[in-house]
């Protein structure tokens, strides 16, 4: 889940500049691998974030409800992936990418706060083609 968070966006680039470079690739760009248990929690845990409920600007917890069913409909039931297992990997997966998420947006509004807001530069521009 992290390197999907942290690496994967920016794997291609990396390769590719590594390649141009002819510099060796990084590990950093290759996912780390995951037996079929981890790989199913995963797909999982995507597919059940098209589940989110937005609110301002921000995604939300996948919902109770949408994590349940899907357990009852995709065999998390069975002896190997119990429900519970099932459920407590969801609520990581899900802590882990609001985690990630709200890292992301306090960076970006960072960056945003020293350019000041659309409307301010707004103002500062009409300012300057007035004078």
């Amino acid at each position: 889940m992290s390197w999907q968070l942290t690496f994967a966006p920016h794997a291609k680039a990396v390769r590719k500049s590594a390649e141009a470079a002819g510099a060796p690739i990084p590990e950093s760009c290759y996912p780390p691998s995951l037996d079929s248990y981890q790989h199913r929690i995963l797909a999982a845990f995507w597919e059940l974030s098209t589940c989110r409920h937005l609110a301002m600007g921000a995604a939300g917890p996948i919902p109770w409800d949408k994590k349940d069913l899907y357990a009852h409909r995709n065999g998390f039931m069975s002896d190997e992936i119990s429900y519970d297992d099932f459920m407590e990997a969801m609520r990581a997966c899900d802590d882990e990418f609001l985690a990630n998420q709200a890292e992301n947006l306090k960076s970006k509004g960072a960056r945003n706060a020293d350019r000041g807001s659309a409307g301010e530069a707004f103002v500062r521009s009409r300012a300057k083609n007035k004078g």
